[in-house]
Order: C-alpha cells, then sequence, then structure tokens
C-alpha cells in the first residue's frame, strides 16, 4: 500500500470496479419503450426541429443564389456577343481604310 493512502481510502481499481458496477445496473434498470411510443417520440422531435429550422429563409436564400448565378451568366453571354460584334465592326473599319488608300 502506498504511503499516501489511509487503510479505509478505496483503490483507483476499487473506485473503477464500483463505477463499472453502477454502468452496468443503470443499464439494466433503462425502461423499454415500444416501437409505436418510439415513432411517436420521433416523430415530435421532428417537428420540434422543424419548427426551430425554418425552411423558408433557406429556400428563398437558394432561389437567390441561382437566380444571381443565372443572371451573371446572362450578362457574361450579352457582353461576349457585344465584343464579338466590336471587333466585327472594328475589322470592316480596318478594311474599309485599307480599301481607301
Amino acid at each position: 500500500m502506498a504511503s499516501n493512502q489511509t487503510p479505509n481510502q478505496p483503490t483507483t481499481r476499487d473506485l473503477l470496479n464500483q463505477f463499472a458496477a453502477n454502468q452496468r445496473e443503470a443499464a439494466a434498470q433503462k425502461p423499454t419503450i415500444d416501437k409505436e411510443e418510439a415513432e411517436r417520440l420521433i416523430n415530435e422531435r421532428a417537428r420540434e426541429l422543424q419548427a426551430q429550422h425554418p425552411w423558408p429563409p433557406l429556400v428563398f436564400t437558394a432561389l437567390a443564389l441561382f437566380g444571381s448565378l443565372a443572371a451573371n451568366l446572362y450578362l457574361g453571354w450579352i457582353a461576349s456577343g457585344t465584343y464579338r460584334r466590336y471587333r466585327d465592326v472594328c475589322d470592316e473599319l480596318h478594311e474599309a481604310q485599307a480599301s481607301m488608300t
């Protein structure tokens, strides 16, 4: 026995054994519920979670994101067409200048 322990003080092993025994006893005493009660509890918790996390802001944000992406693609398409037409006009201008000289 270590010098700092009194004869009545439990050892670490005794404490661990006591803890394990308490856990086994608690597990044996856990109440069981039937399937209908479990489903009712699950459905009740699902309704609570749904109430805590409202979907409309998420859906609105997702729609806004996809709308923004679509608008940016459209503007890119418009800009690319405008740039292509600008290059065509510049090419025609250079051809016209070349034919004048």
